[in-house]
């Protein structure tokens, strides 16, 4: 069977982005192979088609997310190499042969859209904000936005004990995010530009 994969051959512009006809991955006894039904450009989401003889806690069917990198399960990041996001071929294909280890299983209550972006949002925001340069309780940190990455890191920097400031130029946003979130203060930058 043929699967399309998308890579970029130059890191230089996303025009080296193209789309290449191969052959779906085969599988050893320790992986399992995933379709892909979700990406974003944060990561995607999956679901076991195939089993290897070998591999535990799986079966066909079950709906996964795969590590982004699995030699870096905790702490500070010491290094890239081994990352689907850094020099190994990453997720923006049909089909990928990984290890069984290498795999979460998603809630049921997510759907692979809403796990996509999650995994890669929450991992990239948790290393800036108390990865290799933790934030310290009393510190005051700025967001700018109200996307994920904002939402998740104000749920981060609160839990740490830090102050939190929101700008967005959407006041309804911003009157959710102190509502809800409880964000410390909130400005609006086109009405306080300085």
């Amino acid at each position: 069977m043929i699967e399309t994969a998308y890579r970029i051959s130059e890191r230089e512009d996303i025009d080296y982005l193209k789309d290449f006809q191969e052959d779906i991955p085969s599988i050893n006894q320790h992986e399992v192979l995933i379709k892909i039904y979700a990406i974003s450009l944060n990561y995607c989401d999956d679901e076991i088609i195939k089993v290897g003889d070998k591999v535990i806690r799986f079966k066909k069917g079950d709906r996964v997310i795969s590590n982004i990198d699995p030699t870096h399960l905790y702490g500070p990041s010491r290094s890239w190499s081994y990352s689907l996001d850094g020099p190994v071929d990453g997720m923006l294909t049909q089909y990928k042969a990984l290890l069984y280890t290498d795999l979460i299983k998603i809630p049921n209550h997510l759907s692979y859209e809403q796990t996509a972006s999650l995994l890669r949002t929450g991992t990239k925001t948790w290393n800036a904000l108390l990865g290799n340069n933790q934030l310290l309780s009393g510190q005051t940190v700025l967001f700018q936005g109200t996307g994920s990455v904002s939402l998740t890191g104000l749920m981060l920097v609160k839990a740490a004990g830090c102050t939190r400031i929101i700008i967005s130029d959407d006041d309804e946003k911003l009157k959710q995010f102190k509502d809800k979130y409880g964000v410390d203060y909130k400005i609006n930058k086109k009405k306080e530009p300085n």
